[in-house]
């Protein structure tokens, strides 16, 4: 209650979010949907390959007869393990680092986590497929998918709605949809190829992500005070010639107390789950890399069920 007393608005991914936070917060705060962005600047290879005809990609893809699932957080396997699929196709799942822990059926291969190169090969000759055990959040496989013309069967559900539109023609009915040889036919799969070349990605750029931020009701609707002088800002105008700013001294006394009362520009919340095998450079590059000169808290989160 403490913390919502001090928000001045909210940003979400998907529309899902959105609704959900407006009908249950206490009080009134503005809530903005952003869409996620992702980089632009991929090598040129993985670009030809994302661009090739929509037939020869689909024939190619059928032919190879991969069905590969990605991801383990919220994906309902028990669905992927037995949805049926063409004879001339086999499921594999990706795992990462829970490969030991799954226990697949004996015509499901488990793979572990691959490098770079493999993962791009698997995305540009496979068909990706996507199964959700919920409606939410924005999901990083299908902005992959969308960036590289990669057919992906995804569940027909509000927050992949967001991103592949209405009429994407691979989507299946989570609660219903027990067999999917259709959709892994080649004309099938050649029309997804052709929606995604054809869709307009300008809204998943980086810039549109700022400019949305920048125009949305919770940017507009904050409040214009006079700012008071704190330690902080004392401290940001000391070294307002550096591109650095310089951390707070950790061994100040009643530093706990003194944090919990401050108030902060910026609040960056990372969710780790498993993947914190590279969470000490993402905290680097955010203290190091940054030249903000507000203030700003970073919150890492173990989102971890298990």
């Amino acid at each position: 209650q403490a913390a919502m007393s001090m928000c001045l608005g909210l940003f979400t991914l998907t529309s899902v979010q959105s609704t959900y936070l407006r009908r249950h917060l206490p009080k009134k705060i503005p809530v903005s949907v952003l869409t996620y962005p992702f980089p632009t600047n991929l090598p040129r290879q993985i670009m030809d390959l994302a661009n090739l005809p929509a037939n020869e990609s689909a024939r190619q893809r059928v032919e190879r007869g991969e069905l590969v699932h990605i991801g383990m957080y919220e994906r309902d396997l028990t669905w992927f393990f037995e949805v049926t699929i063409p004879p001339s196709f086999k499921k594999i799942l990706l795992a990462g680092d829970e490969k030991d822990s799954i226990h697949a059926p004996p015509l499901v291969q488990v793979r572990g986590r691959v490098n770079d190169e493999e993962y791009e090969v698997t995305l540009a000759q496979s068909i990706v497929c996507l199964a959700m055990r919920s409606d939410g959040a924005a999901n990083t496989i299908v902005m992959e998918c969308i960036q590289r013309n990669t057919p992906v069967i995804a569940p027909r559900i509000q927050s992949v709605i967001d991103y592949l539109g209405e009429k994407y023609p691979l989507y299946y009915e989570p609660q219903h949809t027990v067999d999917v040889r259709g959709l892994l036919e080649e004309q099938s799969i050649s029309a997804a190829v052709t929606y995604l070349q054809s869709m307009d990605k300008t809204r998943f750029s980086q810039e549109h992500f700022l400019h949305d931020i920048t125009r949305s009701a919770v940017m507009i609707g904050l409040p214009t005070t006079t700012k008071t002088m704190t330690r902080e800002s004392k401290r940001e105008e000391e070294v307002k010639s550096s591109d650095v700013i310089l951390p707070l001294d950790p061994l100040e006394e009643n530093i706990g107390e003194r944090e919990l009362s401050t108030q902060f520009d910026v609040t960056i919340s990372i969710c780790s789950y498993r993947r914190t095998h590279n969470l000490s450079g993402i905290l680097a590059s955010l203290f190091d890399g940054q030249h903000y000169r507000g203030s700003a808290e970073v919150i890492v989160w173990n989102n971890n069920l298990n």
